[in-house]
Parts: structure tokens; C-alpha cells; sequence
């Protein structure tokens, strides 16, 4: 007897949900802006985007969960620029696939 088999190895990677809001681009690339937060400023992160979803932007590369992003005003950030964490609802940290983007307390 002879048989034919087929198998697939699944090796996904984990993606990192953010809001649409926190995308942006410069130029061509698509980026988030991300916290320092021991420095409290932000940096420009570019980010290869894996997915569109209702609940956000699956991010391929880039991004870790913990990463904290800002969600909101990212047409006013620049380089280094200072940033005030505490009560801040426009920031919120980067979560695993699942959607659940964690606001930053």
C-alpha cells in the first residue's frame, strides 16, 4: 500500500493589534509613534502591517506587546518630543491579536 500525504506546519507568528488611529505614515512607510517612558518622549517606529480589521491594524513587524503607542494626535508628534503618560487616554499599549489594546493607567 501507498499513500499520499500532505501536512502544513503552522508557524505564525504573533501579531500586535493596534487602534487605526495609531497608524501613520512618513514618505512611504508606515509607522506608530511609541513611548519612551523613561525618557517620556516619543519616537517614530517603522512597522510592517500584516492585516486590516474592524477592532484595529494587525502589525507583522515592529511592535512587541508592552510596546506603548500613541493612539490619538499622531499628526502632532515629532521626534522627541515630551510626553505626560499618567491619565493620558491617547495612549495605550500594544496587545497580542486578539484585539484587546490596553489603555496605559
Amino acid at each position: 500500500m501507498t499513500a499520499s500525504i500532505e501536512a502544513s506546519a503552522a508557524n505564525e507568528r504573533q501579531l500586535v493589534s493596534i487602534p487605526l488611529s495609531a497608524l501613520a505614515e512618513q514618505g512611504t512607510q508606515s509607522i506608530v509613534w511609541t513611548v519612551d517612558r523613561g525618557a517620556d518622549t516619543v519616537h517614530a517606529r517603522p512597522i510592517k502591517v500584516a492585516e486590516f480589521a474592524a477592532d484595529g491594524v494587525r502589525v507583522a513587524e515592529g511592535l512587541k506587546p508592552g510596546d506603548v503607542v500613541v493612539a490619538a494626535g499622531t499628526q502632532f508628534m515629532t521626534e522627541n518630543l515630551k510626553v505626560k503618560l499618567a491619565g493620558d487616554t491617547a495612549l495605550q499599549s500594544a496587545s497580542a491579536a486578539d484585539g484587546d489594546a490596553k489603555q496605559v493607567r
